[in-house]
């Protein structure tokens, strides 16, 4: 049985963090592919978080693309969105990781959700796509689709860690 905010789908995104099928994944040659056209052995950017707080990024390739379901969240600063679970995790200003559910995220990360996603936390955002122009954007909205909605997410398994950009966002998953 699943069980989520109201009974439904929770169990799928309990064991892992995702986006929708339409979201746009930087991919290593710095264009955009849906995450559900990405296949294994395709190369995306992927964070690095580099002592002593560097921002670094490289192609990363991809080793498994997992679908699963569960309920779904919209992520929304001025002009840039995401829909997502409520365990994924976002790169936030002084270097912290936030989640909608940080007591859900840390049963499934490596590295623990240091805070809870909320409005008016400055997201790290690429601008243009660029991974050398990483900038803040305040968080503005996070809505819960209606729970009819529960539908399919995607995550990447990679080579090596377990970040990419999501239309912009730099994001964490397992």
């Amino acid at each position: 049985m699943f069980i989520t905010q109201s009974g439904f789908g929770q169990k799928d995104q309990a064991s892992y963090a995702g986006v929708s099928p339409e979201t746009k994944i930087l991919m290593s040659d710095n264009t955009e592919k849906r995450i559900i056209d990405i296949k294994e052995g395709d190369s995306v950017i992927t964070y690095l978080d580099l002592p002593p707080f560097n921002i670094t990024f490289m192609a990363n390739k991809v080793k498994k693309i997992i679908q699963k379901s569960g309920p779904l969240y919209s992520i929304t600063s001025k002009n840039k969105s995401v829909t997502c679970t409520e365990n994924l995790g976002f790169f936030c200003k002084d270097f912290l990781w936030a989640s909608i559910n940080p007591k859900e995220s840390n049963k499934i990360f490596i590295d623990k959700i240091s805070s809870k996603l909320e409005i008016g936390n400055e997201l790290y955002h690429l601008k243009d796509n660029k991974p050398a122009f990483p900038q803040l954007v305040n968080l503005i909205e996070i809505v819960p689709l209606p729970i009819d909605d529960v539908t399919d997410f995607y995550t990447l398994e990679l080579e090596y860690g377990n970040t990419f950009i999501a239309n912009g966002f730099i994001v964490k998953t397992k």
